[in-house]
């Protein structure tokens, strides 16, 4: 499938909250050294049981996206403890970026962390803002998702921040690669960097060379992100394309 980083969407419950890591993703990135893969695997977990507080009082879930990074020492693993059991307690807007994302942004190398539903447009300026320029908000924006391919032109407000912020192509394949074999070939996330490794991957998400590809049914390529790296994919197609005319 021509994949470099893969974010399993594993089971919170299996996660081990003092490595950060669950069995399944430790095995699977045993077994990609052993067969010395260039593919990092990392864990991508949807914490179901986190929730917030909406400035308008509704109260949300599917709020907490984030890739947990690699090998966390204990110190960093505890601070991710804390920050996942604060997001199960179901916190006002200003308390879940202070004691939820902030924490979480900040582990190692850094990370990205968005929800799956910004549910309103307002709520969407407000939460996605407060990321901009290093802000304790969310720090990516979903654009697209299995079952809807495009989001941002499902929800056009998210082109407010096309090349501010990486746009993330969540595949949501839950459990069953395989199963979802046909989404994970409509659309990636395309970054410009050192390496495939997940700092480098990163990196080069929170400045600007990291872009959502979706490939629509049609045949038609759509690109989400920086000017300059969407120029600079579009130059080197068939180097990174990944499905067969």
């Amino acid at each position: 499938m021509k994949l470099n980083l893969v974010g399993v969407k594993s089971k919170t419950k299996d996660i081990d909250l003092d490595k950060g890591i669950s069995p399944l993703v430790a095995y699977n990135r045993k077994y990609v050294e052993s067969k010395r893969y260039r593919l990092e695997v990392v864990e991508l977990p949807e914490n179901y049981t986190h929730k917030l507080i909406w400035p308008n009082g509704q109260l949300a879930d599917h709020v907490s996206n984030f890739l947990i990074p690699p090998n966390l020492s204990y110190s960093e693993a505890q601070i991710y403890r804390k920050a996942f059991m604060a997001g199960e307690i179901g916190l006002s807007w200003a308390d879940f970026k202070k004691d939820v994302i902030q924490p979480i942004k900040n582990l190692n190398t850094g990370t990205l962390f968005y929800p799956e539903l910004d549910y309103t447009m307002l709520n969407a300026y407000k939460i996605y803002d407060d990321g901009l320029n290093g802000g304790n908000g969310y720090n990516a924006v979903p654009g697209a998702h299995f079952g809807n391919i495009d989001w941002v032109r499902h929800f056009p407000y998210k082109e407010r921040w096309e090349g501010l912020l990486p746009i993330v192509a969540d595949g949501d394949a839950h459990g069953n690669i395989i199963k979802w074999h046909e989404n994970l070939l409509q659309y990636r996330n395309i970054y410009i960097a050192e390496s495939y490794h997940f700092k480098d991957y990163i990196e080069a998400s929170l400045n600007g060379r990291s872009v959502c590809v979706i490939r629509m049914p049609s045949g038609v390529v759509r690109y989400y992100g920086g000017k300059e790296s969407i120029a600079y994919l579009k130059k080197h197609f068939e180097e990174w394309k990944w499905w067969n005319d």
